[in-house]
């Protein structure tokens, strides 16, 4: 949701951001939370928003997915079948 760079990977949404230019209300509260802003500020480095996108990718596929038998398809994401 980067309207300046919609069509590259980059930390321009943190940017814009910064700068006022959130789409949403929920992008706008970002910046109202002392914690959340911190993470906004660092992750306007190009460098930072990099490594950190790197390292929760890394974490993500230590995640043990179920699969056959094992594991199920939801029929609603927030629900057990």
């Amino acid at each position: 949701m980067d309207p300046g760079s919609s069509l590259s990977f980059d930390n321009h949404y943190f940017v814009n951001l910064k700068a006022h230019q959130g789409m949403f209300t929920s992008d706008a509260t970002l910046l109202t939370n002392g914690r959340a802003a911190n993470i906004v500020d660092k992750l306007q480095d190009p460098g930072v928003f990099f490594d950190t996108f790197k390292n929760s990718i890394k974490r993500m596929g230590q995640i043990g997915v179920l699969t056959g038998a094992n594991g199920q398809i939801r029929n609603k994401c927030n629900v057990v079948n």
